[in-house]
């Protein structure tokens, strides 16, 4: 296909765009709000404001396509220029409230329609064996112009047959901002009588919270209420909020929403302060809900006979063991039931309270950190007890209000899957939910979610297809070699859970698989037959994934919504997942980086204390990913990227950027330590050399060659040449550090990214010096190795 171009938007001519549509007016129909301990169904679902205006589908789509790196770039360059085809496909197959303010930042990236090709359904379906084609590396500009750009990456060959033709400017339906900005402001908009009610809800855990707590001010609560919903709901949504309304949710999962708010505020003192009284009453009502059934285990005075010996048991005997369990008085004890329901709607909220507070705390101070690590094994407790079986599909429920309970709870438990692996893959912690758990249907499209009244759900039911099927069932099929082909219509949601399932499933071949040869827990070295497996699953779940973006564009003229837009979003964030999941893959790198310490100099002792590689043809192709990360950076400037852009990163990317980092650095030092009785060269390390070489010297952190040599071109230099200057390798290893630290410099939400720059400037430190290295390390690997 031609040659395009990508139009970013930076963020703020985005927003000053997007202030140009102003609100519809909308009709609402007035609901009265139940307080809090009255409230008999989920409190999140029983009384929303539902809009009924009709939606307006007026919205052109343009022609573009979108793909992983488009995805993954446009949060970085303001403008990326796309060439010629990538590099080809090991698959050779197609692939596919105040009023007035602005508080979600949707600068949203659509993918309008761009014509299908004729054999779509089969690259979704069948036949994904492997090519003998060799991959290759040789030309510096592809990286910089075109893989920097939005080409499709499929490794292992590193090649796509198709070319899209970029354009990610938005489509804007103003119907639909319209509405959606009222329902924002309709949630930010809390008047003094819901402040006193939510203030009183609270009153009621006085006994367990500090004395010295002070709840937020009424604007301070709208405030981090918008901090929250602009910052963070894009990356989990699991809320409803069309029908959220903050007077009625359960003051545990207030108080989590406050703390989350405050932090995207940049107000971390008070938001820890926020997290400890929600941590605080969650477990509350944990407690008192386990009072409660502990209590109606024990007999009452009825239960005995009038002729009975023993004595009945009295209130205060009864009470002595609920107080047992709850820790509290017997006064508060009487108003367990007031406080704490014990109805579907209520526990979930309480689910999502503690999700809230798990998937934060893991990336704060390390106080923060051990306290949600503790909170863990609570959170997987309480979704088992909900049930991790999908009985009912949700889209065979014709009841809106009963689909939002069916998918809020469904989407609630599959992202505590996705944090559970996050913490996993950070800390190197076994995930506490596993995907052979997971009969949990899989999430529905955004729009449906997003619907605001009942009347537009049901209109989009019958215009939005989806892909009715379990997790098993689709996970199942991303190995599946027969013709059942993969779900067209899977959302971004549930592919940002299919990632984390294959990522889990390459931890858990990691941790089975050992080397014979070695000591126990030191080298972990996958089969040959796994890798490939593994491989292929990648790439059925990518061409699926760009798949579904093209189709985008020729539904209905909607705005791609939370499953999309910029700044981290699940789109985002599942594309540096895919490229984590290939270096963890590609590599035997041990996971353990000691980021749970959150201090910089035991980190950096941690990485330079990680083995060596083994070079192999497996091996290019995760240092191929780390090189093309490294050139967005560089494309888009490392400066801008830290200073501009290093705010919106997600901490998948944090994850993403900090392995790449450390993978090009041991590679670098691996050939560093190469003698002359190692094996040949490939061209493919020559080739990823030089082009390492070359980005940096677009950066400051060039690093100077001998005029040796030079030559007429560097790319033909020999590699024996090369090699022999290991101390200039070395100092590549050192830049290549310094240059992805510089990247973390930036303003960030969370400490641990913090940490994980300060670390690579001693890393680099540590690089810097000599150190001596057993060159058995860096042989090549045996050819029965090489997939």
């Amino acid at each position: 296909m031609s040659d395009g171009n990508i139009d970013v938007e930076p963020m703020g001519s985005h927003q000053a765009s997007m202030n140009q549509h102003g609100s519809l007016q909308h009709q609402q129909s007035t609901q009265h709000r139940p307080v809090y301990h009255h409230t008999a169904v989920n409190p999140v679902v029983g009384s929303g404001h539902h809009h009924l205006t009709q939606d307006p589908h007026a919205a052109t789509p343009r022609s573009m396509a979108c793909n992983l790196d488009v995805l993954s770039d446009a949060a970085l360059a303001t403008e990326v220029n796309t060439g010629p085809p990538m590099l080809d496909d090991m698959s050779q197959q197609d692939t596919v409230h105040h009023n007035g303010v602005k508080i979600f930042d949707e600068s949203v990236r659509s993918c309008p329609d761009r014509p299908r090709h004729e054999q779509s359904e089969s690259m979704l379906s069948s036949d994904f064996a492997p090519q003998s084609a060799q991959p290759g590396y040789d030309d510096y500009n592809l990286f910089l112009d075109e893989f920097a750009g939005s080409a499709c990456i499929l490794p292992p060959h590193f090649k796509s047959e198709q070319q899209f033709t970029p354009d990610i400017r938005e489509l804007i339906d103003t119907g639909q901002r319209s509405r959606e900005d009222s329902i924002r402001e309709n949630l930010l908009r809390i008047s003094a009588a819901d402040y006193n009610i939510m203030k009183g809800h609270l009153d009621e855990f006085s006994a367990v919270l500090p004395s010295d707590f002070i709840f937020p001010s009424r604007h301070t609560l709208s405030r981090f209420l918008e901090g929250y919903i602009g910052g963070f709901h894009d990356h989990i949504p699991f809320l409803h909020l069309p029908t959220l309304v903050p007077v009625d949710v359960a003051p545990e999962l207030l108080l989590a929403i406050l703390a989350v708010g405050a932090q995207y505020r940049f107000e971390s003192n008070r938001g820890y302060a926020l997290w400890y009284a929600a941590r605080t009453v969650a477990l509350e009502q944990i407690k008192r809900r386990h009072s409660s059934e502990v209590d109606a285990l024990l007999p009452t005075a009825a239960s005995y006979s009038p002729h009975s010996t023993r004595p009945s048991p009295s209130t205060s005997y009864r009470h002595s063991f609920a107080s047992a369990v709850s820790e509290r008085s017997v006064t508060h004890d009487t108003h367990r039931e007031a406080c704490s329901p014990n109805t579907p709607g209520a526990r979930l909220e309480t689910i999502q309270a503690v999700l809230l507070l798990f998937a934060v705390g893991l990336w704060g101070a390390k106080t923060i950190l051990q306290e949600a690590l503790s909170l863990q094994s609570n959170l997987a407790i309480l979704i088992r007890e909900e049930s991790l079986n999908g009985e009912t599909s949700p889209s065979s429920l014709n009841e809106w209000e009963a689909w939002i309970r069916l998918e809020g709870a469904n989407r609630t438990k599959l992202i505590a899957f996705c944090f559970f692996n996050l913490c996993s893959t950070a800390y190197d912690m076994p995930p506490l939910l596993l995907t052979a758990e997971l009969n949990l249907y899989m999430p529905a499209r955004s729009r449906l979610w997003r619907a605001d009244s009942a009347w537009q759900w049901q209109e989009l039911r019958q215009t939005t297809p989806g892909a009715d099927m379990t997790v098993h069932g689709a996970f199942s099929r991303l190995f599946n070699r027969t013709t059942q082909g993969f779900p067209n219509n899977l959302s971004s949601l549930g592919h940002y859970i299919l990632i984390h399932a294959l990522i889990q499933h390459v931890y858990l071949l990691k941790h089975t698989s050992f080397a014979a040869a070695s000591p126990y827990g030191v080298q972990r070295t996958l089969k040959p037959e796994d890798v490939e497996e593994v491989s292929q699953a990648l790439r059925v779940w990518q061409t699926s994934f760009e798949h579904r973006h093209q189709l985008r564009a020729a539904e209905s003229g909607y705005s791609m919504g939370t499953d999309s837009s910029p700044g981290g979003s699940l789109a985002f964030n599942a594309a540096a997942l895919l490229r984590l999941a290939y270096i963890r893959l590609y590599t035997d790198i041990s996971p353990s980086r000691a980021l749970e310490t959150r201090d910089s100099t035991m980190i950096a002792s941690a990485l330079n204390s990680t083995p060596l590689l083994h070079r192999s043809f497996r091996l290019h192709r995760a240092v191929f990913q780390a090189v093309l990360v490294l050139s967005m950076l560089v494309k888009a400037g490392v400066n801008y990227v830290a200073r501009a852009k290093s705010a919106e990163w997600s901490i998948e990317h944090s994850l993403c950027n900090f392995e790449c980092a450390l993978l090009l650095a041991k590679w670098l030092g691996t050939l560093s330590a190469m003698t002359a009785s190692d094996p040949a060269t490939p061209p493919e390390e020559r080739d990823l050399l030089q082009n390492i070489r070359r980005m940096l010297d677009e950066t400051e952190f060039a690093v100077p060659v001998d005029p040796s040599l030079a030559g007429p071109s560097s790319i033909s230099v020999p590699m024996e040449l090369v090699t022999s200057e290991g101390a200039k390798l070395r100092q590549l290893a050192s830049a290549v550090v310094r240059l992805w630290a510089e990247t973390f410099k930036g303003v960030h939400i969370f400490d641990m990214v913090k940490a994980m720059g300060a670390s690579l400037d001693a890393y680099a430190d540590l690089v810097d010096k000599r150190r001596e290295h057993s060159p058995s390390m860096a042989r090549m690997a045996p050819e029965a190795g090489i997939t």
